[in-house]
């Protein structure tokens, strides 16, 4: 929904994938790299500016854009044409959205992000094996007055995944990452992290068609379930090694009825992660 009235006003994608659509920002159209993203969310359309750290719902996008009250945004996407049914909806979610995101907020500010090309980061992924790289970012952030550099993964809620050599967190909200370049709905190969993911592309030359869920942790189980339950006939679990990822496989099996699902930790069942198994193949 938001993708539509930003296109009403003028601002057109630059680029897109099947988690989000990146824009120019709306609050700095003469940016020369884009950072303004938006995601499918159950509030019509979540978005985040990376440029700024400002994000939230589409209501949010108005406020701030037009620089109005919450019920000035509400006569402003009535006037788009969206129904009256919807707004009155939105608007009970309005109180209750983003606010773990917004305590985040006040510790951390995201500078830029574009694809990546730093050297120092390029070489963090060849030492964890991985040569070749896809759906990640470069991102430059301030954390508590300091700022650094880090590579980001993003989930379904516009929230970060940051990884370099001396840091591993989160900005934004914990959600899952959902990629689905098939139209099948086939397969589906399930991992703990991105770095496994990555790894996995490292692994196979030729990777069957499949859709991917990253879960980013595995405490993101109940939030992955309908994409568990997706209509997939196969399902291969690529978790770790230890009693968390023994737990997690547990769980989904619970959860998904009728489909066949593969524990493919037997491939790398003497190392930690599946990161670790390629680290061993391609030491050995």
């Amino acid at each position: 929904m938001l993708n539509t009235i930003l296109q009403k006003m003028g601002f057109h994608p630059t680029s897109q994938t099947t988690k989000y659509i990146k824009y120019k920002s709306p609050f700095n159209p003469t940016e020369k790299t884009p950072s303004f993203f938006t995601f499918n969310g159950s509030n019509g359309t979540n978005w985040k500016d990376y440029a700024s750290g400002e994000g939230g719902d589409i209501y949010k996008f108005l406020m701030l854009f037009h620089k109005v009250s919450f019920p000035e945004a509400k006569k402003i996407l009535e006037d788009f044409g969206v129904k009256k049914d919807f707004v009155k909806i939105s608007s009970r979610l309005q109180n209750n959205s983003n606010s773990s995101f917004k305590q985040q907020e006040k510790s951390y500010k995201i500078l830029k992000m574009q694809e990546l090309q730093n050297k120092a980061l390029v070489k963090y992924l060849d030492l964890r094996g991985i040569k070749s790289f896809t759906n990640v970012n470069e991102v430059y952030y301030e954390l508590k007055g300091k700022r650094y550099f880090a590579i980001g993964f993003i989930n379904n809620s516009g929230g970060l995944e940051i990884r370099n050599e001396y840091f591993k967190g989160a900005f934004g909200k914990k959600d899952i990452t959902t990629i689905a370049p098939t139209k099948e709905k086939y397969s589906l190969k399930v991992f703990e992290g991105f770095i496994d993911y990555l790894s996995y592309l490292q692994l196979v030359t030729a990777p069957t068609k499949s859709d991917y869920l990253i879960l980013n942790s595995v405490s993101m189980i109940d939030k992955a379930k309908s994409v568990l339950n997706g209509k997939y006939s196969l399902i291969e679990l690529y978790l770790d090694n230890d009693k968390a990822g023994n737990e997690a496989t547990i769980k989904i099996q619970q959860l998904v009825a009728g489909v066949k699902i593969i524990d493919k930790r037997s491939f790398y069942q003497e190392n930690k992660d599946l990161n670790d198994y390629l680290l061993h193949k391609k030491n050995a």
